[in-house]
């Protein structure tokens, strides 16, 4: 690959160039780059919705293992899933970057690939942003918009004690995948002339980490099914944090079910490696982007009709309080812990 300096193009060359890489189109927008501001329809009779996100090299992915494609994929992914967390349906995205010189005209290329990519999966339109040169690591921020119906707009305060607490797919897959990177990374710095990654056996857990996808399925299969849940939050800090935040906003407790964590093999075969309890990384594991929501029990039919929800426990009257049911029928307080960014 050739590698193109990216001042050899200039800040105006490269946002022509960027204008060409995202070329999804909305009859909705008036203007989207190229001018100071972009310029858009809202969505006429709905509540508008709006969520920023940050990246930090160093702190949220590294470029060792992370490709450029990869990361343009999940800077979109994580940041529209805050939409569908509250029930809604995201629409546009700002982007705002900070290169530092090692990013090259190609690499950007590749990771607007990334960018096109997950705009076209989940129906969104790139209409703006910003690009800045940056003296240490690269830095992303992704502004998205987005709508709901009043009605339809699920908060985090809204669970009541009773309520089946339910989450979609694996959480602690992302967090296996990661532990598998950094394993990777640390082998090929002790020599990297003999290098030879094994990573295909663990591809399941490691594409979630790369490039997760928000469940929109399932929340079509909710509206579908007229199932409206209580409180709902995607699961970027942990399950035990994110519930935390549901419990604390909502004034309730919980009570989860260790048997009833859908930790499947490949998360348990890479914590044994690990010498580590897959419980906890269920429990603690963040950047899955699932959701996790609480909803009435007289649903609990339909939603174990989904293979793709579980119930993992349900809420209670003794706010703040998370317990575990251990399999042993002992229960446990579960740290109010979730990912810190200042630790």
């Amino acid at each position: 690959m050739s590698k193109t300096p990216v001042s050899a193009l200039g800040e105006f060359g490269l946002i022509e160039k960027i204008s060409e890489w995202v070329t999804l189109k909305d009859s909705d927008v008036l203007k989207s780059i190229g001018d100071d501001a972009a310029v858009f329809h809202p969505a006429e009779g709905m509540e508008q919705l709006i969520s920023t996100d940050c990246l930090v090299e160093g702190i949220h992915f590294d470029l060792t293992y992370q490709s450029l494609r990869h990361l343009g994929y999940k800077s979109v992914a994580v940041n529209v899933s805050d939409i569908y967390a509250m029930n809604g349906t995201p629409q546009y995205i700002t982007l705002a970057l900070a290169l530092p010189q090692k990013i090259t005209v190609e690499l950007l290329e590749e990771f607007y690939a990334g960018v096109h990519l997950a705009c076209k999966d989940f129906h969104v339109a790139v209409i703006g942003g910003d690009l800045s040169a940056s003296s240490g690591n690269m830095f992303i921020s992704v502004t998205v918009t987005g709508f709901a119906n009043r009605d339809e707009i699920v908060y985090r305060n809204g669970a009541k004690p009773g309520d089946l607490i339910v989450v979609s797919g694996n959480p602690g897959r992302s967090f296996a995948g990661l532990k598998v990177l950094i394993r990777e990374k640390e082998f090929y710095l002790s020599d990297p002339e003999n290098f030879a990654p094994t990573l295909d056996r663990h591809s399941w857990v490691i594409e979630r980490h790369l490039a997760p996808k928000p469940r929109t399925e399932v929340l079509s299969w909710l509206n579908q099914k007229r199932v409206k849940p209580t409180a709902m939050i995607d699961l970027s800090d942990g399950l035990a944090g994110d519930l935390f935040h549901i419990c604390k906003q909502s004034g309730v407790g919980a009570v989860l079910d260790e048997l009833s964590l859908p930790v499947t093999e490949p998360i348990r075969s890479v914590a044994e490696q690990f010498d580590e309890e897959s419980t906890k990384w269920a429990l603690f594991g963040g950047e899955d982007y699932e959701l996790l929501f609480t909803v009435n029990p007289e649903w609990r039919l339909i939603i174990e009709s989904n293979d793709e929800l579980t119930i993992i426990g349900e809420i209670t009257d003794q706010t703040e309080t998370m317990l575990l049911r251990e399999a042993e029928g002992d229960e446990t307080e579960i740290e109010k812990q979730g990912w810190n960014h200042f630790n």
